[in-house]
């Protein structure tokens, strides 16, 4: 604030407030990893689509959205995008419907909530033309090119964060751009500083014949966490592409696949105070078995379904499909998916995007840790991304030490008296 040249000009109520840092889902920029054919379901914007099984040209994104976004797509007739939606159906939440109008060169877009019409635009069909369609609260919009088509206001928003499309026409996912706020994303490309560990973890070779290829990795004989100096409230999405590190201390390169461990909802750095996702869980023979869902130190949920590739018992072959992935590397290399969902009351496990444990609490925990973990293993992890209500940094903060005084005590009262404001009473010079 200034003023010029100007007499008797007074402010006064003067107030700063700065908008909060915002959370946006940051892609993967590094290009080897973008291409390399082992790592695009993680990498690459490929992989934020997985493909329905039996039907053609139908996606569900991976993750959910819980905060504002923004999503363009190629304008193709008789697509469909569902929005807002609490389950993989296109018959829930919003839908956008993009079809060719009766007039000659145009195409209509018409915005739906729940199968009833809320808007419609009719706008030219340009080759190569997009749509962006956006969200912030109760406000949706889709625009083309610079220009705003359609727009409506929801006086009570759907709650639902689920996406996905559907094209009668060949759709490629890498023409699909998503920003979403209320991510944040761990891609280890930098000092951990938003992490407290127990164990060994640091950012090294994944191979031992090869320097190359350097990720996240957590060992120890007994537990290793990667604890998260944040805390979550509310629903969330917690999503990590895990492997193993080859060996170089035991006779085989990989004897076990597995311990690819995640906490949640836990208070302090405490694995017994919270939730714990244990994907190819230990046990003594090291056959990764099992899989766990575990509630302070209960199993509550669990399955011996083959997930995990199994190298003692099993020719360590990966049992779930997963699009984007060359062939010929199911231990050596490999990158699973391991995903946990909070919605309300209810926890759902996912492998490699199929759900594999559900468990519906009736005494929720109070804590709002997390941190992945493996135990009796060496574990690496390309990235973690969590999606969220609310994510907040607790205790970050705290007072400034005092500076030491450069003055006796009867000095500085001294000091400060004779640079105070006279009192009312007393008489000026």
């Amino acid at each position: 604030l200034y003023t010029n040249g100007a007499s008797g000009t007074a402010f006064g109520g003067v107030r700063l407030s700065l908008a909060p840092p915002k959370d946006v889902e940051r892609p993967v920029e590094r290009e080897a990893f973008v291409k390399d054919p082992y790592m695009q379901h993680w990498a690459s914007p490929l992989g934020q689509w997985f493909p329905v099984k039996g039907e053609t040209n139908t996606f569900w994104h991976k993750g959910d959205f819980y905060g504002p976004f923004a999503l363009t797509a190629p304008m193709l007739p008789d697509t469909r995008l569902t929005f807002g939606a609490t389950k993989t159906e296109f018959a829930d939440g919003y839908s956008l419907e993009v079809t060719a109008a009766e007039e000659a060169g145009k195409t209509t877009l018409a915005l739906s909530k729940l199968g009833h019409l809320k808007a419609k635009a009719t706008v030219p069909a340009a080759a190569g033309a997009t749509f962006t369609l956006e969200q912030d609260g109760r406000y949706l919009w889709v625009s083309v090119g610079e220009e705003r088509c359609l727009a409506y206001r929801d006086e009570q928003p759907l709650t639902g964060t689920r996406v996905g499309i559907t094209s009668k026409q060949p759709l490629d996912t890498t023409t699909l751009h998503v920003t979403r706020h209320h991510v944040r994303d761990f891609l280890f490309e930098q000092a951990p500083a938003d992490w407290t560990e127990w164990g060994t973890w640091e950012i090294t070779n994944r191979f031992s014949c090869t320097p190359t290829w350097s990720h996240m990795s957590g060992r120890s004989d007994y537990a290793a966490a990667l604890w998260s100096k944040y805390a979550l409230a509310g629903d969330f999405t917690l999503e990590y592409y895990a492997g193993m590190r080859m060996s170089t201390t035991k006779a085989m390169s990989y004897p076990r696949v597995g311990d690819m461990n995640v906490t949640f909802g836990a208070e302090g750095s405490d694995l017994s105070t919270g939730y714990s996702y244990l994907v190819g869980a230990w046990d003594p023979g090291w056959t990764s078995k099992w899989t766990k869902l575990i509630r302070t130190t209960d199993t509550v949920a669990e399955t011996d379904r083959p997930l995990v590739p199994r190298v003692r018992t099993d020719s360590g072959r990966r049992y779930i499909p997963v699009p984007y992935v060359a062939d010929g590397r199911d231990v050596h290399g490999a990158w699973y998916y391991c995903k946990v969902r909070r919605i309300g009351n209810r926890i759902e496990c996912y492998y490699d995007n199929e759900l594999v444990l559900t468990y519906d609490e009736t005494d929720p925990l109070k804590g709002h840790r997390f941190g992945l973990w493996t135990y009796d293993n060496d574990m690496v992890v390309a990235c973690l991304k969590v999606s969220y209500q609310r994510c907040y940094a607790p205790a970050r903060l705290v007072p400034a030490p005092l500076p030491e005084p450069s003055v006796s005590d009867a000095e500085q009262v001294l000091l400060t008296a004779s640079c105070a404001e006279p009192p009312a009473s007393a008489s000026k010079p």
